[in-house]
């Protein structure tokens, strides 16, 4: 009963969410109608849309990530239900009362921005703030990762609400090249609008920065900077989608939006800041995991043929229990090592809780790529004398 208890109050989150997800999930079902009314080819458009993109961010992401992509679902669930909802019981009555027609600018050009935005990041920088806490440390791309998946999830529901996909994106061919590799933004004339699957990533990167490299008080400013350009970005296409004749250039844009315009080139800044943030902040993480790896060597890598032997065998259910084993010792890996550097750099000694420590040898020992010898105790990583190992995969 004692281990009943113990594994119960262990996994109590996890079955939280999980229950929750399915609820999600149920809910959804139930209301399909309302979800595929602007037709169910569009709808699947708009989903594939987005995993285009996601593929993309998931291949960026495969060597650091730390987040299950059952996590990443429930964050999308998220998106749908619970984050819309709110803004839209809040945002409602606002319209109500100080008007949401098109000559109104408050509501529906700045505080209904400001209301989506904040909503989007705040599961995200509450996941990301709680998770790092203790000897384990998110990846700050998990919070790109996830800030896409709540964004997107906004979309599917705002899409359904409006009754036509354009919440999700101009497509494949609006216009080149952006949207061949980012098909959910949107040109409104010659403005680029990145919409709010990549304004929450835009967003949780900076987060995720932030919260990586907290040590360093001068990242802190990175917090603001993404989800400033992401509402800027917001705000502007709030305007010009109204006002077409200033997006293209035939009327004079009043000060504010046109300021907007000409600091972000017309939205090309936050574009270039996210596609610029995501490949720096990857190479920044691959090298952190390979100066954690060459100094540890209780927990070793999983050789890239052995993952594809797992891979290969994945088709039956004992293959497919180990490629899931090989994806929850990687990813608990990672976070350990990150969390290792961070204290590391930050003048501490990093060590590993028992816990971790644990599940990680059990996991190992499951995957057969445990070392002849394994300590007995939880080891301290990263330790500066320690000998080198091949990178981490």
């Amino acid at each position: 009963m004692a281990v009943l208890a113990n594994w119960w109050r262990t996994n109590l989150p996890q079955l939280i969410a999980l229950a929750g997800a399915g609820v999600a999930v149920v809910a959804l079902l139930t209301r399909l109608e309302f979800f595929v009314r602007p037709g169910t080819a569009d709808v699947l458009r708009g989903l594939a849309q987005h995993a285009f993109v996601l593929g993309w961010l998931l291949l960026l992401t495969a060597r650091s990530r730390t987040v299950s992509l059952a996590t990443l679902g429930i964050f999308w669930l998220l998106g749908v239900w619970a984050v819309y909802g709110v803004a839209y019981l809040i945002e409602e009555p606002l319209a109500n009362l100080w008007g949401a027609e098109d000559s109104d600018t408050l509501v529906p050009v700045w505080l209904a921005p400001l209301t989506e935005e904040a909503l989007k990041l705040l599961p995200v920088a509450i996941f990301l703030v709680v998770a790092s806490r203790g000897g384990r440390q998110i990846a700050a791309t998990d919070g790109l990762l996830l800030g896409f998946m709540v964004g997107a999830g906004v979309s599917f529901t705002e899409d359904a609400h409006i009754g036509s996909i354009q919440l999700s994106g101009e497509g494949w061919g609006a216009a080149m090249p952006w949207t061949m590799l980012f098909p959910t933004l949107t040109p409104v004339g010659d403005l680029l609008a990145l919409n709010h699957a990549l304004w929450a990533a835009l967003s949780g990167l900076g987060v995720g920065v932030a919260v990586m490299f907290r040590h360093w008080r001068w990242v802190w400013p990175i917090a603001l900077a993404g989800p400033l350009l992401a509402l800027s970005n917001h705000v502007m296409l709030n305007h010009f989608a109204v006002n077409v004749f200033e997006a293209i250039g035939r009327a004079d844009a009043p000060a504010p939006y046109s300021t907007i315009r000409d600091l972000t080139d017309g939205g090309r800044l936050p574009m270039v800041v996210l596609v610029v943030g995501v490949l720096a902040v990857v190479v920044a993480q691959w090298l952190i995991l390979r100066w954690v790896s060459k100094r540890d060597r209780t927990f070793p890598p999983l050789p890239i043929g052995h993952a594809l032997g797992l891979i290969a065998h994945a088709t039956s259910r004992t293959g497919a229990a180990q490629v899931l084993a090989a994806d929850r010792y990687l990813r608990l890996r990672r976070s350990v090592y990150f969390a290792a550097w961070r204290t590391r750099t930050a003048g501490g000694y990093p060590d590993v809780s028992d816990a971790d420590y644990a599940e990680l040898v059990s996991l190992a020992a499951r995957l057969e790529i445990l070392p002849p010898y394994q300590p007995s105790a939880p080891p301290a990583v990263a330790s500066p004398d320690a000998p080198a190992e091949a990178p981490a995969t």
